[in-house]
């Protein structure tokens, strides 16, 4: 069985590049600071995420209208077979 902690945790190390790095100082060994660029490439992120989300939604309400309109005309279907059996058994 392979183990995703060690490509997770590498994904992780490189990931935090993009949007931080570690200065040290004379008052702290390891300080973590966003750069600029992070500062960018955090708020593009955001800005698709937020796009997605909405998109999301839009094809979340098409799809329950659409599993909505199908199980009327299931339930229609169902209630319309069981009233044909009925006449069909008499």
């Amino acid at each position: 069985e392979p183990n995703a902690i060690l490509p997770a945790a590498a994904l992780a190390y490189f990931a935090f590049g993009f949007f931080y790095e570690v200065k040290n100082t004379d008052q702290y060994l390891l300080q973590i600071e966003q750069t600029s660029e992070g500062a960018v490439r955090m708020e593009a992120l955001q800005k698709e995420f937020s796009a997605l989300a909405a998109e999301a939604m839009v094809v979340g309400k098409k799809t329950v209208t659409s599993l909505s309109t199908t199980a009327k005309i299931a339930v229609e279907t169902g209630k319309d077979l069981n009233t044909k059996y009925d006449k069909f058994t008499e």
